[in-house]
């Protein structure tokens, strides 16, 4: 029952409450991985990132055969500021992944943690698999759009924007990524004229 009300208290966006309960979870069963797991996203919340790491590592140790604790590992990794360390563990993870286990979704993490390693090779073939998938295929679109922005492909990422649906185009990140498009478009355009 704790285990379930931090849970949920995560999910709800109260990381504090969600550490109280999986605290309490662990005081009755230490050895639960999904407890470990649970307090260390609520520690990421609260970004705590030393302790997070040192609860999913836990979590990891008690159930080395639950992927999706090793897909937490790595996303924890990348947001802790240990973008190599996160790759490396999102490649084993991929190595040994195979069906129920939600490859797109790693695919995605992946994507967008090798955006923060700058390592945009890796960083577009894993957006590029993750866009396979309908569930990621919208946010794998920005992240591949960002990445044409960076080589200044402005056509390209411009015909990702267009790709996602009016709703998603809407949102302020697409519209702020499109407005930099847009005029980084118009600025290459005009100094092109100019050197004519």
């Amino acid at each position: 029952l704790r285990l379930q009300l931090a849970s949920a208290y995560v999910d709800r966006g109260q990381p504090e409450v969600a550490l109280t309960e999986a605290q309490r979870a662990l005081e009755v069963d230490p050895g639960n991985a999904q407890a470990h797991n649970v307090l260390a996203m609520a520690l990421l919340a609260l970004q705590r990132f030393d302790p997070a790491l040192q609860a999913m590592r836990q979590a990891t140790a008690l159930a080395p055969n639950d992927l999706s604790l090793q897909h937490n590992l790595a996303w924890l990794q990348c947001a802790a500021g240990q973008p190599e360390q996160a790759l490396q563990t999102f490649e084993q993870l991929l190595l040994q992944a195979a069906p129920p286990f939600d490859v797109a979704r790693t695919q995605f993490s992946r994507g967008v943690c090798a955006m923060q390693a700058q390592q945009p090779e890796v960083a577009q073939r894993a957006l590029e698999h993750a866009m396979q998938d309908v569930r990621y295929a919208d946010a794998a679109r920005f992240g591949l759009a960002k990445l044409r922005v960076q080589s200044q492909d402005w056509a390209h990422a411009m015909r990702l924007l267009a790709a996602m649906p009016a709703a998603q185009r809407a949102t302020p990140a697409v519209q702020a990524l499109q407005a930099d498009i847009d005029a980084q478009f118009e600025r290459s355009k005009q100094e092109a004229t100019l050197m004519n």
